[in-house]
């Protein structure tokens, strides 16, 4: 549907002996049996890797998705509660949806990788994260109910629907993301923010704010904040999106330093 790419700021990283995280060694998904070979299914091995850092105490705990590698990935739930309340996944390599629709495992999927009940989440790294939206048009980053999230760095690309989206979240930080999608895809926004308030968005490109009251849903969106980001060749710039037949509100929204180039409608409100 439209264009989406940015360049944005290189996120750096002070790194340890192995290049992820500072607090305690890493939970490598290569030691829980994942392959990267990008032909391999590697979600068991994310899931027990997962499961591991979930349940383990202590300070920040990182899941370490290493360079070199790419691994294939069908949908997987990424669900809190953990123990530590400081989880960091460091995406050096990348990592790619199925190929085929059948390898989803059926149409009813929301998401591809789910996150839910995670609180202080920080995602971030040099690695892709490929969607592979041709397939079909889905949601590839879905955060759902987690507090104190940071997303920064990444480059998400072809997602079948929503590149992120945000649903009931409370104090987001997202900066530096570089967010890609042909031009003629249909349905692929950037970042959407769904329930959810404290939200903070710097140098990033494309974003919109919806769908609200979706089936007849009373929704919220509040204290939402948009610092030097820019929109070239979208259909919608900043954008706040409702649903008739549904209720709630969407305020305390700021829009700072933003650059609109050959947007088709550059601040649009329906």
């Amino acid at each position: 549907m439209e264009l989406l790419v940015a360049t944005f700021f290189i996120f750096c990283i002070s790194t340890s002996n192995i290049g992820f995280g500072d607090a305690q060694k890493p939970f490598n998904v290569l030691n829980f049996g994942a392959v990267g070979d990008g032909k391999t299914d590697d979600s068991p091995a994310f899931t027990r890797a997962w499961g591991a850092l979930c349940g383990a105490s202590g300070g920040t705990l990182t899941l370490a998705v290493p360079a070199g590698h790419t691994f294939l990935l069908k949908p997987v739930k990424f669900e809190g509660p953990c123990k530590s309340n400081s989880v960091h996944i460091q995406v050096e390599g990348s990592i790619a949806a199925p190929s085929t629709v059948a390898a989803w495992g059926g149409c009813g999927i929301l998401c591809w990788l789910c996150f839910s009940n995670v609180n202080g989440l920080v995602l971030d790294g040099s690695g892709q994260i490929d969607g592979r939206g041709s397939l079909w048009w889905n949601h590839a980053l879905l955060f759902k109910n987690s507090n104190n999230l940071k997303l920064s760095g990444l480059n998400v690309v072809n997602s079948p629907r929503s590149h992120v989206y945000l649903r009931d979240c409370k104090g987001v930080s997202v900066s530096g993301l570089k967010i890609t999608a042909p031009g003629n895809s249909p349905n692929t926004d950037g970042i959407d923010a769904s329930g959810s308030s404290q939200v903070n968005i710097v140098d990033y490109h494309r974003n919109s704010i919806g769908s609200l009251g979706e089936n007849g849903a009373a929704e919220q969106v509040e204290e939402v904040h948009l610092r030097n980001c820019s929109f070239t060749r979208t259909q919608n710039g900043a954008r706040i999106k409702t649903v008739p037949g549904g209720s709630g509100h969407a305020r305390r929204i700021t829009f700072e330093q933003i650059t609109l180039n050959e947007a088709g409608n550059p601040i649009y409100h329906n």
